[in-house]
């Protein structure tokens, strides 16, 4: 009974709004790009022709090593908003599922600029900046 006559009071009084939201964040590297690039063989250079500019840079171990990462969104999902603003007080909440984690490709090189490591998945989980805590 306390849901329903809440319901009521936030329709008749305020705003409820349901929307479809998509997200397009940046290109998503391509899978065949991706599975050109090989550890030990590719340098810097290589890694650039195919995949193009990064996103971000990260350097390591007092600059013997870093890291470039491209990122990427493309996700879609409902979301929702509710507000009032009756007489003299406001109030809103939104919410949505459609800016959830990045994804990202991460590839990490050495002092000359050789190929040491590559990955893929999630930017949380890639990157020491967007780690999560």
């Amino acid at each position: 009974m306390r849901l329903l006559l809440l319901g009521f009071l936030l329709v008749h009084t305020g705003c409820v709004t349901v929307q479809w939201n998509q997200v397009n964040i940046d290109e998503p590297v391509r899978q065949e790009d991706f599975a050109q690039i090989e550890v030990g063989r590719d340098d810097l250079g290589r890694c650039l022709e195919i995949l193009g500019a990064p996103t971000l840079i990260e350097n390591f171990d007092g600059d013997e090593q870093f890291a470039l990462l491209w990122t990427w969104l493309n996700r879609a999902g409902w979301g929702f908003s509710v507000s009032t603003g009756r007489f003299s007080s406001f109030g809103s909440f939104r919410y949505s599922s459609a800016t959830e984690n990045l994804k990202a490709v991460r590839l990490l090189f050495d002092s000359d600029l050789s190929l040491l490591a590559k990955q893929q998945g999630m930017l949380s989980g890639l990157s020491r900046r967007h780690a999560s805590r």
